[in-house]
């Protein structure tokens, strides 16, 4: 993180990560704790830039699910908290832009964990939504 923010200071990071660890289960109690320590480090490294940190998406599996509910949960309360610090940070719930299509699973998913060409344009507006008025 550290070496890639100095070689392109970003204007803004777009985050979504957690993905592998919540699927095979990688010690899920600390993973809050892990991404608040990467949200410190990348504010750190690049405290003029907007951070937008998404929710992870579904994947087709309902047991996984569960604990892709849990991790995403703890997700405002992290960004909230830097948020009221006055740091650049929001957040983008891409749960809820796919789960609001019925069809998720088939419509938007290619596989378990990845998303299908149509997927990945709910993301990409998804993303838009929280970032054009930053735009120039």
């Amino acid at each position: 993180v550290d070496a890639g923010i100095s070689a392109n200071p970003p204007h803004i990071v777009l985050l979504m990560i957690g993905t592998n660890d919540v699927n095979i289960s990688l010690d899920l109690t600390n993973a809050p704790t892990r991404l608040g320590a990467l949200l410190d480090r990348i504010i750190k490294d690049a405290p003029n830039a907007l951070l937008v940190v998404a929710k992870l998406v579904p994947t087709t599996n309902d047991t996984t699910n569960t604990r892709v509910r849990t991790y995403n949960d703890a997700i405002p309360g992290l960004v909230q908290t830097r948020a009221a610090a006055g740091k650049h940070i929001v957040m983008v719930d891409m749960y809820t832009a796919f789960t609001s299509n019925s069809s998720y699973k088939t419509a938007l998913m290619n596989d378990e964990l990845h998303p299908k060409d149509a997927g990945y344009a709910v993301m990409a507006q998804t993303w838009y939504a929280a970032i054009k008025s930053y735009l120039r």
